[in-house]
């Protein structure tokens, strides 16, 4: 068994050359779709191949991948090291005869260094000059590629003496954030200043009285090194030495000029971005003649805060785009100049929940022109109270690009109907629920498609931003009694871009009737008439069937208080697609003992679009105490394990962890592991178990820069280790008290609502049966569960699991351990929530090859992980 032979199937839109069949094709495999690749084509990164295909004979089938640059093996993970154009070939193969499948694959490089201008001035020898101004981190990743207070930093020019400024000692940055500068000791030659605004976004270097090696060349060469980071950028310089800018470059970002965001009364904010494009060949509209136009802004954990669609406000004229008046909520503006690459939007008369919360904030923005999305992030400084912004110097001039970096790519973790389901509507709509919020402009009818046979069923694809789910609408009813295929395709991407792994593909036999029966709800939180409720408490309504998550809304379940006639109360709308459950959070705490109204109305439908038959209507009154809620991860939230200073071990070739793994251990104590997306240290990826994520780790030697983690990487790393012991300080029977023990440390055959729960002896074990978690309809319901010493799951050849029901999520249970924990040391089960353990946890033990899941995550503070044949799936935000 292979590992590729388990993951989904995709497609990036790969150029297919030529298929070529073997002299002996009847008896050979055949290749179900073409054989596609996902991740960033970039050079550094994880590629993931997927070939799907099936055997005449029900022979077991052999992938073969030839990555075109020399290398090859069976597994279909693979890196580059040189940007370049691969001939890429696919062999399948039973033993007997053999297929193939070539296509060409197309590896680039992109920079957060950019060269924004320089000038070199030669005169008499020993006066020369030289100035280079460099854009910083252009796309404003939530990684810091430079800290100037643990970092060094080491700039060149062509022939020149290189600038370097150490992390300590008499030569280092000095200031505060958004500024850092540096000054050589008077009298040094050359005369050398370096300023770092990360308000500007700009890094300025001057130096004085140099006396270069040879004369000003045409093609300068720029190497900046920031801590662990180098960039090497060439850059043309005219006859008086000054900075030409090239053309014919590509990026898919854009710099941001300024950015300011104020917040006034509750819909009344604003926001407003100026940009430079990257691409100064793009016109508009693109060749696709598309004429769309729309701009998105989500916060620092990829929510969307501000959606705009533009296209009717727009018109466009040589090359200039300029929106009209606007008097929707929130209005928008819009001004685009292809020529220069100048761009400006701006929202206001909106709501800007959840965007700005520290004097800090890191923003995303996303801009679609006809078929092309860019994508940017800012990071906004808190200039004064309700008022934030980042400005870039004047004048700007044209740029050189270059290198991007990566995250988790998406999974569908739940269809509608299910896979294989029989008797299905033929009025239905489809749905799809993925892992994490996707970009809602990838979910159309090229990325969602239905068929039968090979008949392409026309519809509408839209995507739910409060459930992550898309739905795919048929034109009109499907055909009795038939067989149909769905799929979710590559194209397809999360709000950072990425795709999933490979296409994923389920069928369904649909019934010989229609849907009719209106949808009910079936149960709330609060129940009707509740008193006492937490000011704090979330309101949920569960449906007896599947609903349209697109009618779940503002509009449709609404709350208000007190007293008839009332304002209703502002909040956010979510849809927990699993169990039915709709949410609604108010924005603030609700005020204490009053008296509040929710309402279900009939707009809500369900997925056969049958709506509510009547309104649904019930009455809870609050009290005045606060309601469990979960416990922040911070920079621990990523992880899917971390192994404190001692690292982590995989022992199972099948171990996949969707999420990131850290350790503030060298990246030698993470051993059985692929070296996947995060690209920290290297590794043999075959028989090891894989990384959908970025993995950090320290230096392989105090101080060292070689093979392994970096400054960077162990930085990120404390300081996922320094937010997980503050989650597990807070989890802790100090911090949050009155923890009961129903079972008497034995937690196997219980079912348990929401609460702390703190054993007596303690140690929990959950054995001999298996532990059920009910949150009664509330989707926020949150479990702690407390122990001094251990934590023991399954025992000998007896799995055992945690099972969630109506209502609870895995992202919401937290176990604090004292020690350690022992999960299924037999192998099997499913176990949910955060564990946070002062010593290790363990998962399985050697040998085992059945599968264990973990839903949640395994954080070990003070001792190593260790996983066999583990799959861990960090639960979505």
């Amino acid at each position: 068994m292979k590992l590729i032979s388990v993951l989904p199937m995709l497609f990036l839109g790969l150029c297919l050359t030529f298929w070529s069949n073997s002299a002996a094709a009847a008896l050979a495999p055949t290749f179900t779709s073409a054989p596609t690749t996902s991740g960033l084509l970039l050079v550094g990164k994880t590629i993931t191949f997927c070939a799907a295909a099936t055997d005449p004979q029900s022979l077991p089938i052999t992938t073969t991948y030839d990555y075109g640059d020399g290398s090859s093996d069976t597994l279909g993970i693979h890196i580059y090291t040189a940007v370049g154009v691969y001939p890429v070939t696919v062999t399948i193969s039973n033993g007997l005869a053999s297929n193939t499948a070539t296509f060409s694959l197309v590896i680039t490089e992109v920079a957060n260094l950019w060269i924004k201008k320089q000038s070199i001035k030669a005169s008499a020898s020993g006066k020369q000059s030289w100035q280079a101004q460099y854009i910083y981190n252009a796309d404003r990743t939530l990684v810091n590629i430079f800290n100037p207070a643990t970092d060094s930093f080491l700039a060149s020019l062509g022939t020149i003496p290189s600038i370097q400024i150490p992390n300590a000692g008499a030569q280092k940055f000095s200031g505060s954030k958004p500024k850092f500068t540096f000054k050589s000791a008077k009298g040094v030659i050359p005369s050398i200043s370096v300023t770092l605004d990360e308000s500007g976004q700009t890094i300025t270097i001057n130096a004085t009285s140099e006396t270069f090696a040879d004369k000003v060349p045409g093609m300068f060469h720029n190497a900046v090194q920031m801590g662990a980071t180098g960039f090497f950028l060439d850059q043309t310089l005219d006859s008086s030495g000054k900075f030409t800018a090239n053309s014919g470059y590509r990026s898919a970002a854009f710099v941001v000029s300024a950015a300011t965001v104020k917040v006034g009364k509750a819909g009344k904010d604003s926001a407003l971005f100026s940009l430079f494009l990257g691409d100064p060949d793009f016109a508009f509209p693109s060749a696709s003649a598309a004429k769309t136009v729309r701009v998105r802004v989500s916060n620092v954990v990829d929510q969307v805060v501000l959606e705009k669609d533009l296209t009717k406000s727009i018109a466009s004229k040589a090359g200039k785009l300029q929106s009209g008046k606007d008097t929707t909520i929130p209005s928008g503006k819009f001004s685009y100049d292809s020529n220069k690459g100048k761009m400006t939007f701006g929202l206001s008369k909106a709501t800007l929940i959840g965007l700005l919360t520290t004097s800090e904030e890191h923003v995303k923005v996303d801009v679609m022109l006809g078929d092309q999305t860019y994508t940017t992030h800012v990071t906004l400084f808190a200039a004064k109270a309700g008022a934030y912004g980042t400005k870039m110097p004047k004048k700007f001039t044209n740029f050189i690009p270059g290198k991007i970096a990566s995250a988790t790519a998406p999974t569908v973790i739940s269809t509608i109907p299910a896979n294989s389901a029989t008797g299905v509507a033929i009025n239905g709509k489809l749905s799809a629920t993925f892992s994490q919020m996707m970009d809602s402009w990838t979910i159309n009818t090229a990325t969602f498609t239905l068929m039968q046979g090979t008949t392409v069923i026309s519809g509408i694809a839209t995507y739910a931003a409060n459930s992550a789910t898309a739905v795919f609408a048929p034109s009109s009813n499907l055909t009795l009694n038939t067989v149909y295929t769905a799929t979710i395709t590559t194209g397809a991407t999360d709000l950072s871009g990425n795709a999933l792994v490979c296409n994923y593909v389920w069928t369904f036999t649909t019934d010989t009737v229609a849907d009719t029966t209106p949808p009910n709800v079936i149960s709330t939180n609060p129940a009707d008439n509740a008193t006492d409720v937490a000011v704090n408490q979330t309101v949920n309504a569960t449906f007896d069937k599947a609903m349209d998550p697109a009618t779940i809304n503002m509009d449709n379940f609404t709350l208000a208080g007190p007293g008839s006639g009332a304002k209703p109360i502002t909040g956010m709308i979510s849809y927990d697609v699993a169990n039915g459950i709709a949410t609604f959070t108010p924005e603030s705490a609700l005020a204490p003992s009053t008296l509040f109204t929710a309402t279900v109305t009939t707009g809500v439908m369900d997925l056969a679009g049958n709506a509510l038959a009547v309104n649904k209507v019930w009455t809870f009154t609050t009290g005045a105490q606060q309601a469990l809620v979960p416990v922040p991860l911070g920079a621990a939230a990523p992880y899917g394990t971390f192994g404190g200073g001692s690292g982590m071990t995989n022992q199972g070739i099948f171990t996949v962890v969707n999420g990131d793994i850290g350790t503030t251990g060298a990246s030698t104590t993470v051993t059985g592991f692929d070296d996947s997306v995060g690209d920290i240290y290297t590794e043999t990826p075959l028989n090891k178990g894989h990384v959908n994520g970025r993995i950090y780790t320290a230096p392989p030697t105090p101080g060292g820069a070689g093979v392994g983690g970096n400054a960077a990487t162990f930085a990120i790393a404390t300081q996922a280790a320094s937010d997980a012991n503050a989650a597990y300080i807070k989890l802790s029977p100090a911090s949050m008290p009155g923890g009961s023990d129903p079972g008497a440390g034995q937690l196997g055959g219980l079912t348990l609502p929401s609460g702390i729960y703190q054993s007596a002896s303690g140690s929990f074990l959950i054995t001999g049966s298996d532990l059920t978690l009910d949150a009664q309809g509330n989707a926020n319901a949150v479990w702690v569960f407390q122990m001094a010493s251990s934590l023991t799951v399954g025992g000998p050849g007896a799995p055992r699991s945690v099972i969630l029901t109506n209502g609870a999520r895995a992202k919401n249970v937290f176990w604090q351990v004292g020690s350690a924990a022992t999960i299924n040391a037999a192998g099997g089960g499913t176990m949910v929530g955060t564990i946070i353990a002062s010593s290790g946890v363990t998962f399985s033990t050697a040998g085992n090859v059945t599968l264990t899941t973990l839903n949640g995550r395994a954080l070990g503070l003070n001792a190593s992980t260790t996983l066999v044949n583990t799959v861990i799936n960090v639960p979505a935000p």
